[in-house]
């Protein structure tokens, strides 16, 4: 079984290594916060881009390709803040 601080030390080297957001398999984002690793968690926040109505596809991106996607649908219907977790389970 993977431990806990296994699993911490794998979140902190996803921090270290993302380096975009993709949206909808296009719209790329450079300009993300990235929160401290708490509890094998990595939590990001970024403003939606104006003339997004709806992020069906999110990507984050390391230097060599795709760290992880996930396929969701959240409507957006005016300027938003988005916040998304990733869980090292």
């Amino acid at each position: 079984m993977i431990t806990d601080l296994t699993k911490n030390l794998i979140a902190v080297q996803y921090e270290e290594n993302l380096i975009n957001v993709r949206l909808n398999g296009s719209v790329l984002v450079n300009d993300f916060e990235l929160s401290e690793v708490n509890q094998n968690t990595v939590t990001l926040e970024f403003n939606v881009p104006s003339g997004i109505s709806q992020i069906t596809r999110l990507e984050l991106l390391g230097e060599t390709g795709v760290l992880s996607d996930s396929n969701l649908f959240v409507p957006v219907e005016v300027d938003t803040r988005f916040r998304y977790r990733m869980r090292v389970v």
